[in-house]
């Protein structure tokens, strides 16, 4: 298997920041690079032994646009809650990426990401440059990130002082107003006080529904944690929905420690390499289908409704069926959260039995029973059988 090499520019291409020691949350090791350039965004995934692991190169006319403005912010990383550098592209992939550094140099740097993606997105945004017309080099772009945050600074400024205007010009409305009201008459001792009006109760608001669609549907497991998290503001899936948060999370540990594991038995690539990694990608599958079902099962879930058929389910026969059909959310749920389990209980066996081995009597067939337990598991998942 022949190495990659690293990102070639290209010749109207020209370099604008990199940053090494940087992490995606997939593994919790900060090894990864990323650079920008005047026409790409770079991430390059580095192995855990050194090497390069894979090279994705993101177009800057693909990022998301809102108000003419580069959807590149600083989030918290849904993982470990630290500062990080967020695209969202138009293919709906979104990448997170945190710094190895404190949580003030952090933000510092991802505040400059953000400066210099937006200084060139201009460039980008004409759409994919030819040898017709190539992407032009920006001219001083050193002094471009700093003309940016004077033009931010300047048009805060702007919109406090017309804040304190608008404030100024109501209040002097109001007390206009409340000088010039003529005073209500007194109603006399024989006038019948005005009846009062009926007062109706308002309609109540149903609670947005956020569905998992092909448009929005995440690539990676960690993608699906932002949606589940979403739906941990219903009470009664608060607890269900952090129990599959922990699982996605207790996963991707497991994960990383097969991974490391076998980079140190087998070669990348080797039959006995790909034999086990081929069963932990769908293992992984299986746990991603089962996200998306959880997910999505949950959505349309109505809190207020379920505690007011509750509430008259004890007298009412049609409010006792409704109820057997909102139950339904509640079984779905655990089955999905079940599985999971019974997958993590697998890959466990998995990861003890790979401890075992050493390079010297690394046999793929010491873990056959293993591998078995995960085919039938995987087999017998619906969702996974039927894409």
């Amino acid at each position: 298997m022949s190495k990659l090499r690293p990102y070639q520019l290209l010749p109207e291409e020209a370099f604008m920041r990199k940053a090494s020691n940087v992490s995606n949350g997939r593994n919790g090791l900060y090894t990864d690079e990323i650079l920008l350039t005047t026409r790409s965004f770079v991430w390059t995934r580095m192995r855990m032994f050194g090497g390069i692991k894979e090279i994705r190169v993101y177009p800057l006319y693909n990022i998301k646009e809102y108000n003419r403005q580069p959807q590149v912010m600083q989030i918290l990383h849904p993982l470990n809650n630290q500062p990080a550098l967020a695209f969202y592209f138009t293919d709906g992939t979104e990448e997170y990426f945190t710094f190895q550094l404190s949580k003030h140099k952090a933000r510092k740097e991802i505040a400059a990401w953000i400066a210099d993606v937006c200084s060139v997105r201009g460039i980008a945004a004409a759409g994919p440059a030819t040898a017709a017309n190539p992407a032009p080099i920006p001219q001083q772009v050193g002094t471009m990130a700093g003309d940016i945050r004077a033009e931010i600074l300047g048009a805060a400024e702007q919109i406090r002082d017309r804040g304190i205007q608008l404030g100024e010009e109501i209040r002097d409305s109001i007390l206009s107003a409340l000088r010039l009201k003529p005073l209500a008459p007194i109603p006399s001792a024989h006038e019948s006080p005005p009846p009062p009006k009926p007062v109706f109760p308002t309609r109540r608001q149903p609670e947005p529904v956020v569905y998992i669609t092909e448009e929005n549907k995440p690539q990676i497991l960690e993608g699906y944690i932002p949606f589940l998290q979403r739906q941990a503001g219903k009470p009664p899936f608060a607890l269900r929905m952090q129990r599959a948060v922990n699982q996605i999370e207790a996963y991707l540990f497991k994960r990383g420690a097969c991974e490391r594991i076998l980079g140190q038995l087998f070669t990348p690539g080797d039959l006995s390499y790909n034999y086990f990694y081929s069963r932990i990608s769908a293992v992984e599958t299986v746990m991603q289908s089962n996200s998306f079902y959880i997910a999505n099962r949950v959505a349309p879930f109505d809190t207020e409704e379920y505690r007011e058929v509750m509430q008259k389910a004890a007298t009412n026969t049609t409010a006792q069926k409704r109820l057997a059909v909102l139950d339904g959310f509640f079984t779905d749920t655990d089955s999905k959260l079940e599985e999971n389990e019974e997958i993590l209980l697998k890959v466990d066996l998995l990861l003890a039995e790979l401890s075992k081995l050493t390079t010297t009597n690394a046999d793929a067939r010491a873990c056959e029973a293993v591998i078995d337990d995960l085919d039938g598991l995987i087999q017998n998942t619906p969702l996974y059988r039927h894409g």
